[in-house]
C-alpha cells in the first residue's frame, strides 16, 4: 500500500491551491479594505460630530473668527486648534502648503482647508477624511477640496462651516450619479445614505 504522495501529485496540489488563492485573494483584499474604510469612517463621523456639538454646546457656535484668509495653513491650523482639537484625540498634526492635516490613533486622518465655495460667493471650510493619514498630507491642492476626494481613500465631510456630514436628502440615483461623475464628494453621502454600506453599484 502506498504511504506517500508522488512529487507530481504534490506539485499538482500546490498548483491548484495557487490558482484558487490567485482568484480569491483580490476579493478578500477588497472586502478587507471596505471593512476598514467603513469602520474608520463611522468612527470619524462620530468623533467629528461630537466635537462640533461639544464646541457649540460650550460656545454657542464654531469660532470662525480665525478664518482670516483662504488657502493659508496657519488659518487652517488655528481653526482646527480652536474648534476641534480640544474634543479629539490627535496623535500628529502638520501643515500642508494650503491647509493642515491631523492623524488619529487608528491610522486615519483629517485634512482641513479654507477655500472658495463653488456655489457660494463666500469661502468654506472643507474637511476631508482620509482612510490613511499619509493621504491627508498629500491631498491635491491644485484643485478644489471638493474635487480632490476620490471616494476610495479620500472623502468629503462638509463644504461649509459646521455642515457635517454632507446632506443626504437627495434621491439615491442622483447621489450615485454624482459620486460616479463630476462630484466625487457625493460618495460620502452615498455611503451614509446606504446605511454605512458599500453596495455592489458603488464605484469602487
Amino acid at each position: 500500500m502506498r504511504k506517500a504522495f508522488t512529487l507530481a501529485e504534490v506539485l499538482i496540489t500546490l498548483g491548484i491551491i495557487g490558482v484558487v488563492a490567485a482568484l480569491t485573494m483580490p476579493v478578500l483584499i477588497t472586502h478587507y479594505k471596505k471593512n476598514v474604510l467603513i469602520t474608520r469612517m463611522k468612527k470619524f463621523y462620530s468623533v467629528l460630530n461630537q466635537a462640533v456639538n461639544m464646541k457649540i454646546a460650550q460656545d454657542g457656535e464654531l469660532d470662525g473668527s480665525v478664518l482670516t484668509a483662504v488657502n493659508d495653513p496657519d488659518v487652517a491650523m488655528n481653526f482646527f486648534d480652536v474648534n476641534y482639537a480640544p474634543y479629539m484625540k490627535v496623535v500628529e498634526k502638520t501643515k500642508t502648503p494650503k491647509g493642515m492635516a491631523a492623524a488619529f490613533p487608528d491610522g486615519s486622518g483629517l485634512y482641513l482647508r479654507k477655500d472658495s465655495c463653488e456655489l457660494l460667493s463666500t469661502a468654506c471650510t472643507y474637511v476631508i477624511f482620509c482612510v490613511d493619514y499619509k493621504k491627508c498630507t498629500t491631498v491635491d491642492e491644485t484643485v478644489s477640496p471638493w474635487q480632490a476626494v476620490d471616494g476610495k481613500e479620500l472623502f468629503s465631510f462638509g463644504g461649509t462651516d459646521g455642515n457635517y456630514p454632507t446632506d443626504v436628502g437627495d434621491d439615491r440615483e442622483t447621489i450615485l450619479n454624482n459620486c460616479k461623475g463630476p462630484y466625487p464628494g457625493a460618495c460620502t453621502t452615498l455611503i451614509v445614505h446606504d446605511g454605512w454600506e458599500i453596495k455592489d453599484d458603488y464605484p469602487w
